[in-house]
């Protein structure tokens, strides 16, 4: 990891805030965070979302009858190319925006793949504007490269329905007692009604490669980990945490899987807005330390 240059790495920065690019759990469309994502923009954060080429389309059969990808041959790779094609590029690469990833349970096996070598430390190095400051996991499903979250019964949990309802996707079963058990029935309507199918192969699929070892996100990655998840349990998140290798920002909130979307927007947007100042604050630090070090070099060899 070389050093950064002596000019300060935020004077690159155009906006007066990043981005934040939501990447949605599997079975939702972004479209069913909209109350929540509301809160982000109210905060005045600029911000782009991301469908997963492996998520189906409504439960309509008509629609259903014109679907033209083969969930055989969907992984969460693609997914990945997905996210970095039609939102990274475009962001990053072409505008040189500041972007906070911000991922939701499956969302962070994709997301944390996309973002590989796109950190603005990495970019500011190469004289390049823009990257990412940091990801933020909510309940995230942190996995090493080449593996795979594996429950009781393989890849896919027990709870979830395969080929429902055709072959190569999968349904959750009783989705309000799985993902919104502690929000009222009436709440949670709005999101439990734009389930869709996902395919199969995106959860069988091998995690690629990712910011796990890229050294210039130490210190850049916080997670807010879900007391009453019922997805991922809470000894499941704590794990996949301790060991991915990174150092984490946590913070807690004892409620449901998707209940910070629906009853608790407001208090998970405070929560975010405080990771993104402490990433903020990390790339300050280590613009000062590293200019520091680089000032005492020069002087030792006069």
């Amino acid at each position: 990891m070389g050093p950064l240059h002596s000019a300060h790495p935020f004077a690159l920065t155009h906006d007066p805030k990043p981005t934040i690019v939501f990447v949605p759990n599997a079975w939702f469309p972004s479209a069913a965070y909209a109350p929540f994502l509301a809160h982000i923009q109210q905060r005045e954060y600029p911000l782009q979302c991301v469908d997963h080429p492996s998520l189906g389309p409504p439960l309509q059969e008509s629609q259903f009858s014109n679907q033209t990808t083969n969930p055989f041959n969907t992984s969460a790779a693609l997914d990945a190319d997905a996210l970095y094609r039609n939102v990274l590029h475009r962001l990053i690469e072409r505008e040189g925006c500041d972007v906070v990833l911000l991922v939701h349970g499956y969302g962070s096996k994709p997301g944390l793949s996309a973002v590989y070598g796109l950190h603005k430390a990495t970019r500011f190095r190469q004289d390049l504007p823009g990257g990412v400051l940091g990801i933020i996991g909510i309940s995230p499903m942190v996995l090493s490269e080449n593996t795979r979250l594996e429950h009781e019964q393989g890849p896919l949990p027990s709870w979830s329905v395969r080929d429902t309802p055709y072959p190569g996707y999968c349904l959750p079963s009783d989705p309000y007692e799985r993902f919104a058990q502690d929000c009222s029935p009436d709440a949670a309507q709005n999101l439990m009604s734009q389930i869709r199918p996902m395919t199969s192969a995106a959860f069988e699929s091998l995690q690629p490669p990712n910011i796990l070892t890229d050294d210039d996100f130490e210190g850049c990655l916080a997670a807010i980990v879900l007391g009453e998840d019922r997805v991922l349990p809470v000894p499941v998140q704590e794990n996949l945490l301790a060991s991915s290798g990174k150092t984490w920002l946590i913070e807690r909130m004892q409620c449901s899987h998707s209940a910070p979307f629906i009853e608790r927007a407001a208090e998970v947007t405070d929560v975010i807005e405080s990771m993104i100042e402490a990433f903020e604050q990390r790339l300050d630090e280590r613009w000062m330390a590293e200019t520091e070090a680089a000032r005492i070099e020069e002087g030792s060899r006069q």
